[in-house]
């Protein structure tokens, strides 16, 4: 009878489970470290430039903002975070537009209106907030990216026809005691003015 050698049949199996754990581990590692290359991957421009890409030709009343959230254990709370901060930021740019058009339609009125009635639009904060809480549900995601820890949101606003002219309706509202209403070449002058506006924006050349 032939008696097998406990000591070295353990000692075999003891190298055979360290080779299949090390192989194990290093495809583990492979996979981790993959996934650590793409986390670790810078953001996208458009995070810190939202504008970027922007095409004046095909959206020439189109601005953009961006935001961060801080990524935890709730995705979908980081990315509520960013676009807390994006719309934030879409109201900022839409406060600067706003009033932009409002201090150009009061120079193109200027013939028509006296002083007080133009200050009435000019210098209306109200009518400012009013207008953008209107009109920034109209916001829309365009890009999103997650890294390791922070995950970013695009936003677009499209200020199209529509936001235009509500926008040319409120004013005439506050308008209205004057006994003036917007006409075409209003709104054109107004259209004008958008474009330049959003030139400026996307472009950082607003207040240069």
């Amino acid at each position: 009878m032939k008696f097998v050698n406990c000591r070295y049949s353990s000692r075999k199996l003891t190298v055979l489970l360290g080779l299949f754990s090390l192989c194990l581990f290093s495809c583990a590692n492979l996979n981790l470290q993959s996934l650590l290359v793409r986390s670790d991957e810078s953001p996208p421009v458009w995070a810190d430039n939202p504008a970027s890409g922007w095409d004046p030709d095909a959206q020439p009343l189109v601005v953009f903002s961006s935001g961060m959230g801080r990524v935890g254990l709730n995705v979908q709370f980081a990315e509520r975070e960013a676009h807390g901060e994006a719309i934030r930021g879409i109201r900022d740019t839409l406060e600067s537009v706003v009033q932009s058009l409002n201090t150009v339609l009061v120079a193109s009125l200027q013939d028509r209106i006296d002083r007080v009635t133009g200050a009435s639009l000019s210098d209306n904060q109200m009518f400012v907030q009013e207008f953008i809480t209107e009109v920034e549900h109209q916001a829309e995601v365009v890009d999103t990216w997650q890294g390791r820890s922070q995950f970013y949101l695009r936003l677009q606003f499209d200020i199209t026809d529509e936001v235009l002219g509500a926008y040319a309706s409120r004013a005439s509202s506050v308008l209205s005691g004057a006994e003036i209403s917007l006409t075409a070449e209003d709104k054109e002058v107004l259209l004008a003015a958008a474009r330049s506006i959003v030139s400026q924006v996307n472009t950082g050349a607003e207040g240069e």
